[in-house]
């Protein structure tokens, strides 16, 4: 039987996830699963250029985490479309969902830890972007013109170190509190033009049917986390070294030149003396 080669992504369940303490509806704290969601902008494919938002926001979980109910989609999957329907929140759209600032200042309230998120979260965030984006690189359709955005989720494990759920292309922006729709507006607006190298007119319909809003804020922006350019420009740097100024190779060519009949011929002796080898040790 033939069996055909597919490909498969193997996950694990991170038992031991970093949880918020929030009220239930009885008022008394009860842990709670999140993730994170992280907006990333590749403004080129080829050349490779990406950038990452200053800020992310936290989807939260409606019930107590436990893992005694896997089942349980409102204790475990933290996606809007599904924790909208949990009748033990009052307010989903508030009450599920959390600032960068919010976030700190509830690790420094509940467990004393005080963590700088631009300092310690993003760079760590921002070189799993990178990495993942550049993994599946070579297999892209690189348009010119073109632009992508995504959206990567990312859950904290009880060492507060960020592992990639996964990555969603043209992900939703939903306006669901008054800092969110600050955030979008200058998700849109703020520097856009300028960091995608003239491709506004292209990129503005498809990022105002995420939200209409003109709303901007000095406190977020993009930051450029990779740029492919950068590399080359660096690797020609090294290469023009190797020239004097006048355009001669300085590097000297040794060894002997390959002589390709005699390598196969070689080549053919070695495979018989080592097929001999292999009968002599199971024929018997």
């Amino acid at each position: 039987m033939c069996i055909r080669d597919s490909t498969k992504v193997v996950q694990k369940y991170i038992e031991r996830t970093f949880l918020l303490k929030l009220p239930g509806p009885s008022g008394q704290l009860e842990l709670r699963k999140f993730d994170l969601r992280q907006w990333v902008l590749v403004t080129s494919f080829s050349p490779l250029v990406i950038y990452m938002f200053n800020s992310c926001y936290f989807k939260i979980c409606g019930s107590e985490f436990t893992l005694e109910d896997v089942k349980d989609r409102y204790r475990h999957i933290s996606n809007f479309s599904i924790q909208k329907n949990n009748e033990r929140v009052g307010n989903t759209r508030n009450e599920l969902v959390m600032s960068v600032p919010q976030f700190t200042a509830h690790l420094k309230e509940h467990y004393r830890v005080e963590l700088d998120w631009e300092k310690e979260m993003m760079p760590k965030l921002g070189e799993i972007i990178k990495n993942t984006i550049y993994a599946g690189w070579d297999v892209i359709e690189h348009r010119s013109n073109c632009f992508e955005l995504f959206g990567f989720d990312f859950v904290l494990d009880y060492k507060l170190n960020p592992w990639l759920i996964e990555v969603n292309r043209s992900p939703a922006c939903s306006e669901r509190t008054d800092w969110l729709v600050e955030m979008l507006g200058t998700f849109l607006n703020d520097h856009l033009e300028s960091m995608a190298d003239g491709l506004l007119d292209i990129i503005q319909p498809r990022l105002n049917r995420c939200a209409k809003t003109s709303v901007r804020s000095s406190e977020y922006h993009w930051v450029k986390i990779y740029d492919m350019r950068e590399e080359l420009r660096g690797q020609l740097s090294i290469e023009s070294q190797c020239f004097d100024l006048k355009g001669n190779n300085l590097l000297e060519v040794v060894g002997t030149k390959l002589n390709l009949r005699i390598d196969k011929k070689i080549d053919k002796e070695f495979r018989i003396v080592h097929a001999i080898e292999t009968l002599s040790r199971n024929v018997r």
